[in-house]
């Protein structure tokens, strides 16, 4: 929780330091909506996608010439699944519907184009910061190496070990809580309320099974309070 209220208190002093003269409107909002991830591996292995969803609040700052800086705090159900023989040398075949939870602070610039009427559209581009909370997903590999499991459900997030006699051996490998990368999107809204299509690609090895990184699509709806 650490790396998350740096970004938090990294992202407040932002706009803060854009707000004096420059700034001329500060919009807060709310946003909830869907996400459909997955895991962008190396290797020939396969994936599958998974559904999630995203809730928190936004930060908008109007700039001069119709820029906008945007940031804010939201909570998003990434993860997805990857099968195959002996993924990364190990002998786990499977992982099945990892859901990988985070806190994540997007930083992006955008500029606004009014449509006329209260309608307008902001494309945007910026960096994500997300930093993992919690999370499962099942697990299938050899029963002599996952112990008395075949297969099995783990947090995502912690290593597992099981018992071989009287060693113990790293069974899984728990998910990099650490997660960071590129953030598109655009914004169709009409005065108050608005439509928000996004994308995260991210940069950072999550999983080592396959060397894995997150991969977001997004759509919600925002609802500004002023």
């Amino acid at each position: 929780m650490k790396t998350i209220k740096t970004l938090v208190a990294a992202a407040t002093m932002l706009l803060a330091a854009a707000m004096p003269a420059q700034a001329q409107k500060v919009n807060l909002g709310i946003e909830a909506g869907y996400t459909y991830n997955s895991l962008l591996v190396s290797g020939d292995y396969d994936t599958e996608g998974l559904s999630g969803f995203a809730v928190g609040a936004i930060v908008d700052v109007a700039l001069p010439q119709s820029w906008t800086l945007q940031t804010g705090l939201s909570f998003v159900r990434k993860g997805g699944s990857v099968s195959g023989e002996a993924i990364s040398g190990t002998k786990i075949t499977q992982l099945h519907d990892m859901n990988l939870n985070y806190l994540r602070v997007p930083v992006m610039v955008g500029r606004k184009v009014s449509l006329g009427a209260g309608f307008s559209i902001t494309p945007r581009v910026g960096w994500y910061f997300a930093e993992g909370i919690s999370g499962s997903g099942n697990v299938t590999g050899d029963s002599d190496y996952l112990g008395s499991w075949v297969a099995m459900r783990v947090e995502s997030f912690k290593d597992f070990t099981s018992r071989q006699g009287e060693n113990e051996i790293l069974a899984y490998k728990g998910c990099n809580r650490f997660d960071t990368g590129i953030a598109i999107g655009v914004n169709f809204d009409y005065r108050h309320f608005g439509i928000k299509v996004g994308y995260d690609y991210g940069v950072t090895r999550v999983t080592s099974y396959g060397n894995g990184h997150n991969s977001s699509l997004s759509v919600g709806l925002v609802y500004r309070l002023w």
